[in-house]
């Protein structure tokens, strides 16, 4: 599902830019000027507002997407492990492999829809945080300061996310670290 996230990126403001372009060892930077367009009639300070309210989504999306991809390498890593581990011997090793799993699977769940497995099955389950904080940064594509209410649900997203962003960050520093030494 991570692989299916498309972004057309931030829209920078008005103001003066430089533009590098690297092609086969070459490099040129050149200046560029962004001016608001004609029809445009809102202020550099909302415009500002919105742009910040982006970059805020997209930093606690950048977290929660490194928070997913995370477990999914982790898990891939126990899996990989269990056959190579399945004597009794290695039963305790087993047994913290599926304590982790445990641990690790309701925060992927909450954060990213995992039951959908193509793009028109997303339709059929409950949008999740991840899907959440895109829908709010495609419907804020406009010119102009974020709307209360735009801010208010950034507000309850975050306040959804960052918990399991920073559970799975407990996790990661105990659990996988317990595992890893019983490894060892």
């Amino acid at each position: 599902m991570l692989a299916e996230i498309r972004s057309r990126g931030l829209i920078a403001g008005p103001g003066s830019y430089q533009v590098r372009l690297n092609v086969e060892g070459k490099s040129q930077t050149v200046p560029l000027e962004l001016k608001m367009g004609p029809r445009v009639t809102v202020s550099l300070a909302d415009m500002q507002k919105e742009f910040d309210l982006e970059l805020r989504i997209r930093e606690i999306l950048s977290d929660l997407h490194d928070t997913v991809r995370e477990i999914r390498d982790t898990r891939a890593q126990i899996r990989n492990m269990r056959t190579r581990l399945e004597e009794a011997r290695y039963k305790g090793i087993n047994d913290s492999a599926n304590a982790l799993e445990k641990k690790m699977t309701p925060i992927e769940d909450q954060l990213l829809q995992t039951n959908a497995k193509s793009s028109e099955a997303i339709l059929n389950y409950q949008a999740l945080i991840d899907e959440q904080l895109r829908g709010l940064i495609f419907s804020g594509e406009y010119d102009g300061a974020p709307t209360q209410q735009h801010c208010q649900a950034f507000e309850a997203l975050s306040q959804q996310a960052l918990p399991l962003i920073d559970r799975w960050k407990n996790i990661k520093s105990s659990d996988v670290v317990t595992l890893n030494d019983l490894m060892k």
